[in-house]
């Protein structure tokens, strides 16, 4: 008895984009790419075929999921997916309040810092607000403090809202927990 065993070698499939990470501003566009070596490709979205070269480029208005299927030439199929996260960014760059605080790292495992490069004479609430509008962490910034940390290790993946409520008024960042 024999038996005939055909080996084909797999090819890894991973997405690239630019810019790196995958994270733009509202209007912007994105160019997401697949590695090399496979015959057939077939980016998806809401589980329609948006294009079949081995690139695309895209202009998402909100935060979105992206399933890329390739298929090699032994005919294999492998998959992969990468989220485009969209910010609105801020135009207004000279505001006193948005350009004096940094969240980082970000995107972060749960642990991030919010850093002020101006200490402020009020205090300031602090709120992480999640994809469904719910506060989940509401903290105070106290006069004259300039870092404050948070870990949110426990919440679920994903991007969450970090506001600022000042007398001025609210102001908002991403924070993206991978």
């Amino acid at each position: 008895m024999y038996t005939n065993l055909d080996y084909y070698p797999t090819t890894s499939l991973n997405i690239g984009s630019m810019p790196s990470p995958a994270e733009i501003c509202l209007g912007d566009t994105i160019l997401l790419e697949a590695s090399p070596g496979f015959s057939q490709y077939y980016w998806i979205y809401s589980n329609s075929v948006i294009g079949q070269n081995q690139d695309i480029s895209l202009s998402p208005n909100e935060d979105t999921w992206y399933l890329l299927r390739a298929i090699d030439q032994y005919g294999c199929l492998s998959q992969e997916d990468i989220w485009v996260y969209v910010d609105t960014c801020f135009v207004g760059l000279d505001d006193p309040v948005i350009s004096n605080f940094n969240i980082y790292p970000n995107p972060s495992l749960g642990i991030f810092n919010i850093e002020f490069i101006k200490v402020f004479d009020n205090n300031l609430d602090i709120r992480i607000v999640n994809s469904l509008g719910d506060v989940v962490v509401s903290e105070d910034l106290k006069a004259g403090q300039r870092i404050k940390q948070f870990n949110i290790s426990d919440f679920s993946k994903g991007v969450y809202l970090i506001e600022l409520q000042t007398e001025i008024g609210i102001y908002r960042k991403k924070i993206i927990l991978k």
